[in-house]
C-alpha cells in the first residue's frame, strides 16, 4: 500500500540556499514545506499503527506549466514527460522508503 502526493524540491529546506535566488516564492515554499511534513506525520502513523501503508513525496522536477511565466519556455520537461518518469523512476520501485522524498528521475531529496 502507498499514498503518494506530489509536492516539490523547492519545500526542501536543505536545499534553499541553492534555490533562493531562481525562485524565491515564500509562500509557495512554505506550503510544500508543509505538505511535506504532513506526509511525514501520515508515514509515522502508518509505521505507529503497523498498517504497511508507506507515505511517498515525489517532486515533479521543473516542469513546463502556467505556474511561472518562465516555466512554459525555459522548464525542460513536459508535464507528460515529468508523470513518465515519476512512475517508472519513483512508484514502480520495490524500495521506497515511507516517508521518503524523491525527485522524478528518482534520486533521493533531503529535507
Amino acid at each position: 500500500k502507498q499514498m503518494i502526493v506530489i509536492s516539490s524540491g523547492l519545500g526542501s529546506i536543505s536545499t534553499i540556499s541553492n534555490t533562493f535566488k531562481y525562485f524565491p516564492a515564500m509562500s509557495y515554499r512554505i506550503s510544500k514545506a508543509a505538505l511535506q511534513m504532513a506526509w511525514q506525520y501520515f508515514d509515522q502513523t502508518s509505521k505507529a499503527n503497523n498498517d504497511g501503508i508507506k507515505a511517498t513525496i515525489i517532486a515533479p522536477g521543473w516542469v513546463q506549466t502556467d505556474l511561472h511565466p518562465s516555466n512554459k519556455e525555459k522548464a525542460p520537461q513536459t508535464p507528460q514527460d515529468s508523470i513518465k518518469d515519476m512512475i517508472n523512476n519513483v512508484i514502480e520501485k520495490d524500495d521506497l522508503k515511507g516517508g521518503g522524498f524523491y525527485n522524478y528521475d528518482g534520486k533521493e531529496i533531503q529535507w
